[in-house]
């Protein structure tokens, strides 16, 4: 806008580049306020239109199976559930509703199974061990404390 010859003459006292950037920018702020307020009072401009609803969008609609796809993702036949014959201690720690640390300590003291090398450098629990496990726990006779499963504020 600086390099418009309308307002060169302007500009000329605006020595800076940032200076006349500065002005330049004042001056198209005010120019399209001004044209705001024109397109407003000849019925037009974005304040008074109203934009049209836009219409919900729709879930998309699945395409029946083809034969030999039976779970209908179109990738082909439908694969086998294997139910997990390991957990990681984060799955043995869910499944026992306890924490991470405190299935290690478990397994420090000697009250719980070890764990089995998977490979070199990964570790996990039998299914069958953890659920043998929380079959041997003995019934308790009390009820949990009204805290139960509350944690203290930090």
């Amino acid at each position: 806008m600086s390099e418009n010859p309308i307002f060169s003459a302007f500009f000329e006292d605006f020595k800076p580049a940032r200076q006349r950037e500065r002005a330049a920018l004042t001056i198209y702020r005010a120019l399209e306020a001004r044209n705001e307020a024109a397109m407003q009072d000849v019925g037009g401009g974005s304040a008074s239109t109203q934009a049209a609803p836009r219409a919900p969008r729709r879930a998309p609609v699945r395409k029946p199976a083809k034969s030999g796809d039976e779970d209908g993702d179109g990738d082909g036949p439908a694969r086998r559930r294997v139910q997990p014959l390991f957990y990681d201690l984060n799955d043995v720690a869910d499944a026992l509703s306890l924490s991470t640390r405190g299935v290690q300590r478990l397994v420090q003291e000697g009250n719980f199974p070890k764990p089995r090398a998977l490979s070199t450098r990964r570790i996990a629990w039998l299914v069958r061990d953890v659920e043998a496990w929380a079959e041997s726990r003995e019934v308790a006779d009390m009820l949990p404390p009204a805290n139960a499963g509350q944690r203290r504020a930090a």
